[in-house]
């Protein structure tokens, strides 16, 4: 039988583009509203790994809010431990 390799998100992830930041802080990010209904009425559930997490009372599409700069979502998604469970709950 052959072995097959699993192709890492990692890998896959640093092929990707990542747009110049512009100069802004690294910590920035952007109010959003939902991205299901356009309507702007979240209410927060709960905060995990630093990240606020609501519903949009409307429509009940949860997301996360503020959203994150681009170059922290690649930041956390090109870091190998965002693939291995790593987690404490």
């Amino acid at each position: 039988m052959r072995r097959v390799e699993p192709l890492l998100y990692n890998d896959a992830m640093a092929a990707l583009p990542i747009p110049a930041a512009k100069s802004a802080p690294e910590d920035s990010s952007e109010h959003v509203a939902c991205a299901v209904c356009g309507a702007d009425d979240p209410v927060q559930l709960f905060e995990k790994h630093g990240f606020s997490i609501v519903r949009c009372r409307p429509c009940g599409f949860a997301y996360v809010d503020p959203r994150p700069a681009w170059s922290e979502v690649a930041r956390i998604y090109r870091g190998e431990s965002y693939y291995r469970n790593d987690n404490e709950y």
